[in-house]
């Protein structure tokens, strides 16, 4: 039962992770939209005062590349309902330098980076201090190897679930 919990807290977690990656990719694709598109779709004027008064659309792709401006883009994004489409991705150094939401499912789905993902959701409040509390406990108790070996959820459900 606490393992199913866990499945899901984690795959939760992963989700979220890959969600906020496709939805906070901030301003400005090469196919993306210009600066008077992105006015006009988005009401959104330059120099944009929420992203350090950036004034073109590779202004604020900077700016929210930059370590600790990420919550600041996450919520301009989320306000303004930006979508993937219109807008540049960058990368999170903090998640292995993780460009899509794929690519940052991809990176968490392994053992090894399972840590610094718990961090990331402890960092920008993506999961509950309980939730955080359980995937900290569960990464420390399968260490280097929890029943049967396993070292992923995945893995310890399968070993749990083998009669």
């Amino acid at each position: 039962m606490k393992l199913n919990k866990l499945t899901i807290l984690l795959g939760t977690l992963i989700l979220l992770l890959s969600g906020i990656y496709m939805r906070t990719k901030v301003l400005a694709a090469s196919q993306g939209l210009s600066e008077e598109e992105i006015t006009k779709q988005y009401g959104i004027t330059f120099p944009v005062g929420e992203l350090g008064n950036c004034t073109t659309i590779a202004e604020c792709g900077s700016y929210c590349r930059k370590d600790g401006n990420l919550p600041s883009c996450m919520e301009f994004v989320k306000k303004h309902s930006i979508v993937k489409e219109d807008v540049l991705s960058f990368s999170i150094s903090e998640l292995g330098g993780c460009q899509m939401g794929t690519d940052c499912r991809n990176f968490c789905n392994r053992p090894e980076n399972i840590t610094p993902c718990i961090d990331f959701a402890d960092k920008y409040d993506l999961l509950s201090t309980s939730n955080i509390e359980i995937a900290r406990k569960f990464t420390a108790a399968v260490g280097d190897g929890g029943p049967g070996g396993c070292r992923t959820l995945e893995q310890c459900e399968r070993y749990c679930d083998d009669s």
